[in-house]
């Protein structure tokens, strides 16, 4: 069983910026209503840029007007650009990072949050009715997408 890297000291890290690469939102022929039910689907990426001593969580998200995900409302990219202290202690080869996966799964939970409020904000003034993307596990969605990868 593979054992996680162990580091001596926390691993000190800040946001150094947000990006929304892609935002549409199309008004629905029908009606928002308050109680409406919306489905979701999200993909996540990380990149490592070691230039730049920073972790880059992308998130490509479609909100669908009904869970069956047949009508697409929405469709939006964030990029977080994570500046990791020390960045240079964590490659241990060209293009290996021996980051912790807890590490990288809190990043991806501070992405996710984040694009939360950035779409809350969108759609309110878009859609003239704010959509609150769900509360999500991210570690189930990496053990998801690390299984689609297999098959």
């Amino acid at each position: 069983m593979e054992q996680e890297p162990k580091t001596k000291k926390p691993i000190e890290f800040r946001i150094k910026s947000v990006l929304v690469s892609e935002c549409t939102f199309r008004k629905p022929e029908q009606e928002i209503q308050k109680s409406q039910d919306f489905g979701f689907s999200f993909i996540f990426e990380i990149h490592f840029d070691k230039e730049n001593s920073e972790v880059v969580i992308e998130i490509e998200s479609k909100i669908f007007l009904s869970p069956k995900q047949q009508i697409v409302i929405g469709e939006i990219t964030s990029e977080t650009h994570f500046d990791i202290n020390d960045f240079n202690e964590f490659v241990e080869e060209e293009n290996q990072f021996a980051l912790p996966e807890d590490f990288i799964i809190m990043l991806m939970s501070i992405s996710f949050s984040t694009l939360r409020g950035i779409v809350v904000e969108k759609t309110a003034s878009i859609l003239q009715q704010p959509i609150i993307l769900p509360i999500i596990n991210v570690k189930e969605i990496i053990k998801y997408q690390k299984s689609e990868k297999i098959k």
